[in-house]
């Protein structure tokens, strides 16, 4: 990944600490070297045309180099600049014993500016999304009451929230424990895509979906609890726990609930029809 030869090109290396200082580089194999490489790069202009969806991944064409050419041209109309335009454009990774870093090699020196300060960016925002954490949990309930469970404005799901962060042990920061309260956490009415036996075993072979309840049957109507945040493994894991036990009890409350009400009705049926057709 040489640097352009011609002498009117500058070259500015710059060092890609945060994007490996959760891993000791040098004892990674060749392999897993190159695959935090290709994450840093992002998908390819080819690979983007085959799948638009690849378009929100983050990658040194949309978050970097794209984003930088919009802000020359904004410096350039603000500030009247008449010079000619940069010619030369490139970011090229490599890897040395030490980590990951960028060599940018570009003819202008304001966008040399723009593409480095736009290349720390796309390293922090991956590094947030290495961070984030996520989680669907999946439960039989029936789709027309879940607004029951869900709340006016959403209260029943922040009130479950709440009751599962009080759970969470007490060991866990005040910091994270305050991330868990205002975590992401939405309940739908789900129905899967694929065959339900593909579903089931994606669900129980992941470790990123997961079941509140056993023998989960192909004829149950399921809603989803959707779950996302920055938080460290250990809290996050702990947060999973106490809301999968807090959403299980009050399903099961509700349920019980439902059941009870159905029977009364039936009861209640059952009396008005036996009076309605007695003989007196």
């Amino acid at each position: 990944m040489a640097a352009s030869e011609q002498v009117d090109h500058s070259v500015n290396t710059v060092r890609l600490d945060k994007f490996t200082k959760h891993v000791s580089w040098a004892e990674l194999d060749e392999e897993n070297q190159k695959k935090k490489i290709i994450k840093f790069i992002g998908p390819s202009k080819k690979s983007i045309e085959r799948n638009s969806n690849l378009r929100k991944i983050p990658s040194l064409r949309n978050s970097v180099i794209g984003p930088s050419w919009t802000n020359y041209n904004t410096w350039k109309k603000q500030s009247n600049f008449e010079g000619e335009d940069p010619q030369t454009v490139k970011v090229n990774l490599d890897s040395d014993e030490e980590g990951v870093y960028a060599e940018i090699t570009c003819d202008s020196e304001q966008m040399m500016k723009l593409i480095r300060h736009n290349l720390m960016k796309h390293e922090e925002k991956l590094i947030k999304m290495k961070e984030k954490k996520i989680m669907n949990i999946y439960v039989p309930f029936p789709h027309e009451k879940l607004g029951l469970l869900i709340g006016r404005g959403g209260s029943g799901v922040k009130a479950l929230q709440q009751e599962a962060c009080d759970q969470m042990d007490e060991e866990i920061e005040e910091t994270e424990y305050n991330k868990c309260v205002s975590a992401y956490v939405k309940v739908s009415s789900f129905t899967p895509n694929n065959s339900f036996e593909d579903f089931k075993n994606m669900v129980e072979n992941s470790d990123r979906n997961s079941f509140i309840g056993w023998d989960i049957e192909e004829d149950q109507e399921l809603i989803k609890i959707s779950l996302s945040m920055n938080i460290s493994e250990k809290a996050f894991c702990n947060f999973v726990e106490c809301i999968q036990g807090t959403f299980g009890n009050k399903i099961n409350e509700m349920k019980d609930q439902l059941d009870e009400f159905s029977k009364r009705k039936e009861k209640e049926l059952s009396e008005v029809m036996e009076v309605v057709e007695s003989d007196w």
